[in-house]
């Protein structure tokens, strides 16, 4: 990946030079650790293309992604998935009109008292 994404001049380049990979979607995809990122732990949706979802932050840190993502009830990790419950700004928006249909959907409010 590096030798594809060389510019470090370039933001969308840079994602996959600074990523840590959680894990492997299929197609080129991943869900990774922004090590560039401000909180040096932002989780990023990464694709090979550089698409329109490319770098949109799923949570500003890994602790609040796993626990974000485990409040919605794991939906699955694909964008086709994912992508309804992001806000931008916020992440996996627990709050947002998806993430409370989801939860309804499944008969429970799944996140925890805070």
């Amino acid at each position: 990946m590096k030798a594809d994404f060389s510019d470090r001049t370039n933001e969308r380049h840079r994602l996959w030079q600074d990523a840590l990979p959680l894990y492997y979607l299929g197609d080129g995809e991943f869900v990774a650790i922004d090590r560039g990122s401000p909180s040096g732990e932002s989780v990023v949706y990464l694709h090979p293309h550089l698409d329109v979802a490319h770098g949109t932050e799923i949570a500003p840190t890994f602790g609040e992604f796993m626990d974000r993502y485990t409040q919605l009830g794991c939906p699955g990790p694909d964008r086709e998935r994912l992508m309804p419950f992001i806000t931008s700004g916020i992440g996996i928006d627990l709050d947002g009109g998806p993430a409370q249909r989801w939860l309804e959907f499944l008969g429970a409010d799944l996140r925890h008292s805070q």
